[in-house]
Order: C-alpha cells, then sequence, then structure tokens
C-alpha cells in the first residue's frame, strides 16, 4: 500500500501497530516531558545532520557523551547510543509542492498525522538551534518517521 492512500487510519487506532506521531505527541516528546529539554538535540551521526532523541529511562552508554549541541557520533559510537535506545530522524529536508528538492543535509521536516484544516497539517522542524511544530501545506513532501 502506499502512504497516503492507506484506507486505515493511522495504524488502524489499534494498539502495537506501526503509525505516525500525533502533533500532540510530538509536541510531549520536544517540550512536555518530565527532563524534555535534556533528552533531545541536534547533532551529527555517520557524518549526516539531524536530530537525536533520547527514551524517559536513558543512561548513556560508557565512554560516549550528551550535550544535546551539535554532538558528533562516527558510525560505530552512534551504534552504541542507538543500541542504548536513542533515535536519530536525519534532515532530508523536503519536496516542493511541484517537485523540487531542496534544505537537504540542513533542515528536517517530519509529518505529524494531526490534521490543522483540509489543506494543511502539522509538522516537526527543525534547523540548526531550533525544534518546533508548525503547521503546514500537505502538497509538501516531508518525512514520515512511523511509530509502534
Amino acid at each position: 500500500m502506499e502512504w497516503g492512500v492507506n484506507a486505515i487510519s493511522n495504524g488502524g487506532n489499534e494498539a502495537n501497530m506501526w503509525r505516525t506521531l500525533t502533533n500532540e505527541e510530538w509536541e510531549f516528546l520536544i517540550k512536555e516531558r518530565p527532563n524534555a529539554k535534556a533528552l533531545y538535540g541536534l547533532g551529527h551521526a555517520n557524518e549526516r545532520f539531524g536530530l537525536i532523541l533520547l527514551p524517559d529511562d536513558w543512561t548513556l552508554p560508557a565512554g560516549l557523551s550528551f550535550t544535546g549541541k551539535n554532538d558528533t557520533y562516527t558510525s560505530d559510537e552512534w551504534s552504541v547510543m542507538e543500541a542504548a535506545g536513542a533515535v536519530f530522524l536525519p534532515a532530508a529536508g523536503y519536496r516542493y509542492c511541484d517537485g523540487g528538492v531542496d534544505y537537504v543535509g540542513s533542515i528536517g521536516y517530519y509529518w505529524s498525522s494531526t490534521p490543522y484544516s483540509s489543506e494543511s497539517a502539522w509538522r516537526l522542524y527543525f534547523v540548526s538551534g531550533k525544534v518546533s511544530m508548525y503547521r503546514s501545506n500537505r502538497c509538501y513532501g516531508y518525512s514520515v518517521r512511523l511509530v509502534r
């Protein structure tokens, strides 16, 4: 099945099914959970810029550091971080409504499953120094991060 053509509503609204985070869930991760600001940051993994998300019960692996401010990890270091529960969302840029692609490697856009209107929906946005939620026209081609 193709994304956007699937008749199942966001994972079928069933437990343990793959789905896209809602606007409220993205907001919780980056603003509202206890110690939220210490559990995410912008950085590099394997020479790629993106957003690093840590779990609530995060324990830093021995020999590594996490400041949340432009941390850089080699491929081997990122494998250790990932094994400890860290998630990396690459700054994949986006596709314009007319088909052009821009900002690959410098800005990240990830759709939420929450509509704003019939023409727009909420999305996560990150660029050096900023992580936030905004609404955007649905014609743009942003990344999708599935969770279960």
